[in-house]
């Protein structure tokens, strides 16, 4: 078990010292080697663009919850918020991960752009109801919830 996996490793570190390499160039042509992969590259900028857009969601989302319900008549304070927000966030998660991967499967039938498929809907439908949601809080918080 780790014997092996040590033993592997010593032969690569020195595989690589007889080969003359040196680590610091093995590691910057393997670098460069990756980012000339456009699906890395692509992908890296999308979960990039992800993490950044739910955490000003986090950050922005409790507070204007806050100031949308005092309008529509309904006041929240903001641990409320930042409760019924994160248990929601908890809740979709929990169900849009596996619903994606039931999809997903079922469309690899009929196209290998399954993955790419789902995601793009569900960004374009995120976007919507986000849209919904924040244009109708001021009016009524509980459709802001649904959407």
């Amino acid at each position: 078990g780790a014997d092996n996996a040590n033993n592997s490793i010593q032969l690569t570190q020195s595989q690589e010292i007889r080969a003359g390499q040196n680590p610091l160039v093995q590691l910057v042509v393997e670098t460069w080697a990756l980012l000339k992969t456009k699906a890395y590259l692509y992908t890296t900028l999308g979960f990039s663009c992800l993490a950044f857009t739910v955490g000003a969601l986090t950050q922005w989302i409790p507070v204007y919850v806050v100031h949308a319900s005092e309008m529509a008549g309904t006041p929240y304070s903001n641990s409320e918020a930042n409760y019924i927000f994160g248990i929601l966030t908890c809740v979709a998660g929990f169900v849009a991960i596996p619903l994606g991967s039931v999809v997903s499967k079922f469309l690899e039938r009929y196209t290998m752009k399954a993955d790419a498929l789902i995601n793009a809907v569900g960004m374009l439908v995120a976007s919507v109801t986000l849209y919904i949601a924040i244009a109708m809080a001021p009016y009524n918080i509980m459709v802001f919830w649904v959407f």
